[in-house]
């Protein structure tokens, strides 16, 4: 009996302790301000590199458990940061985050911004040294497809179940 009580009560304190992560988790991230949208989006400036992430999980972008990365250069990275460019975005206002990928741009060989993003909500939650926030984008346009068949094609492996 001592044994299930320490069990539950070890259990309620796990509980406890995630609860207050998810929500200072979620109190660190708001929605992007315009300035700042066109800075991380539309002016994304020249980029020279990308890094595309794949996490072994939906929930594993918390803790970082990446399962492979892939950087493209030259054409291939201009190409994806225009397509990054041509999103459609919007305010936050999802309900989930459960990203399998995340993309980072470096511009001079330098990294620019970090963003981790979901399909099953259609939003990105951008990770930039002065900067942490999201945006919604249009996951189901052709633009949001096309993107999100760059991830496919990098990580072929993919669970397809995933996506929408």
């Amino acid at each position: 009996m001592a044994h299930a009580v320490k069990a539950i009560g070890s259990g309620l304190c796990v509980l406890t302790l995630i609860f207050c992560v998810a929500q200072t988790s979620v109190a660190q991230f708001r929605t992007l301000t315009k300035k700042q949208a066109q800075l991380y989006l539309r002016n994304l400036p020249a980029v020279d590199k990308v890094e595309l992430v794949k996490f072994k999980s939906d929930a594993d972008v918390k803790e970082g458990q990446i399962e492979s990365s892939k950087f493209v250069g030259g054409a291939a990275a201009r190409k994806i940061a225009g397509l990054w460019r041509t999103q459609t975005y919007g305010p936050d206002n999802s309900a989930c985050h459960y990203p399998a990928y995340a993309i980072r741009f470096y511009v001079k060989g330098q990294p620019w911004v970090y963003a981790s993003v979901c399909w099953a909500c259609s939003n990105i939650k951008f990770f930039a040294p002065d900067f942490k926030g999201g945006l919604h984008f249009e996951g189901d346009n052709k633009n949001g497809q096309q993107l999100l068949q760059i991830f496919k094609e990098a990580f072929p492996e993919t669970r397809q179940t995933v996506f929408r």
